[in-house]
Formats: C-alpha cells, structure tokens, sequence
C-alpha cells in the first residue's frame, strides 16, 4: 500500500501529430490509427492514451493500437512521431514535460514548434508525492523534517529526467533545501512496484497510477 503525502503539480496530456498533419484520415481508411505512449503501461499518460483511443476507435470506426515508447522523458516516443510518415494516421500523446526536454537534453533531434502539430488538449492530471506505508513520515511537515535530519538517504523516483514530475521534485528539493537523490524510471507503473518493494522512499507520480494502493 501507498500513501499520499502532498500533491504537486498536474501533467497536461496532449495529443499532437506530425509535422504537416492536415485531419484524421477518413473513417474507411484501411490502415490503424497508431497512437505513442513515451511511458510504460500503466502510468497517468497511458491510462489518458487507452481511453482517448477507445473512444476514438468508437467515433472513427478504424482500429486504434496504443503503442510504448517509453524512455528519455518522452523524447523516444517523440523521435518516433518525428520519423512517421506525416499523414496523420501516427499521433502521440505527449505531456507537458516534453516543453521542456530539448531545455534538458542535448542533441534533441526534433522542434517542438516545428515538428509538430497539435491536435488538442486531452486533459488535467493531478501528481502526487507519495511512499510506502513503511516510510517513516507521513505528513509534508514530517517528510521535510525527516529529510532534512537524514541528507542524501533517501530517493524518490519519477516517469524520467525532464518529466513534470522531476522537475517537481527538483522545486521540492530547491525550496525545503533537501539532498534527496533523483532516480529515473521509464514510468509510473515500475515506481509504484519499487515503492511497496521498499526500493526507494518516495515517489512522484500520477495520481491516475498511484490511486489504486493508496
């Protein structure tokens, strides 16, 4: 089990496409509609990318396939979307930790103004600090106060380096002037297994992802 000790900022989903993308392509075309996910299965992203997809495969009538691309805080999946065809049968829901990645990154193969065309904004997801029940604090207060008794003990994992939820924690450390040690993950789902496995103490994810054992 997990519990929520505070929550942080909120990923914006978005849904963009290729450069030159122009409309979704008619409802008898034959080819699937292939939608990137740049997280593992299970994560808030994913989670927002299955239901987008179900929903679109009822209105269109044309096969939907989620596929994840997970990795590099997302700019995997975005160098997938970069080298499809821009016919508008590939679309990637991103989120809004890839405006920041080429800030992060070096060698970023691709420009957010020009690469890509948005399609719409998908939705507004809440993320969360949360730990195992066996952590040994349990309010914000309790954490910070723990934290700051105990530097570079402790980690808290994240969907990857650039994500919302990184650059949340790195605030965090910044204002509570905490060392805390930042470890990557390729998504929500592996943080909340290292979480109740007791790999790491603290996490910053989703709430989509981190509900169901909190």
């Amino acid at each position: 089990m997990l519990k929520s000790i505070s929550n942080a900022r909120r990923i914006l989903p978005v849904l963009v496409a290729s450069a030159f993308f122009t409309a979704l392509p008619s409802a008898y075309a034959e080819p699937p509609i292939k939608l990137i996910v740049g997280f593992s299965p299970g994560g808030g992203v994913d989670v927002a990318a299955r239901i987008v997809a179900q929903k679109m495969q009822q209105k269109l009538g044309q096969t939907m396939i989620v596929e994840n691309r997970p990795g590099a805080g997302g700019i995997i999946a975005a160098g997938a979307l970069t080298a499809s065809k821009p016919d508008g049968l590939t679309l990637y829901m991103a989120e809004s930790g890839l405006l920041v990645t080429p800030h992060i990154y070096k060698n970023v193969k691709f420009s957010i103004q020009k690469s890509f065309e948005p399609v719409g904004m998908v939705g507004s997801i809440p993320i969360g600090l949360v730990s195992s029940n066996q952590f040994p604090a349990a309010t914000p207060s309790e954490t910070i106060s723990l934290l700051q008794q105990s530097p570079g003990k402790y980690s808290y994992g994240t969907p990857g380096v650039g994500t919302l939820q990184h650059l949340a924690g790195e605030l965090f450390k910044s204002t509570a002037q905490l060392d805390l040690v930042h470890v990557p993950y390729r998504g929500g789902s592996p943080i909340i297994s290292d979480l109740i496995g007791g790999g790491i103490g603290l996490g910053i994810a989703s709430l989509a992802s981190v509900m169901t054992n909190v």
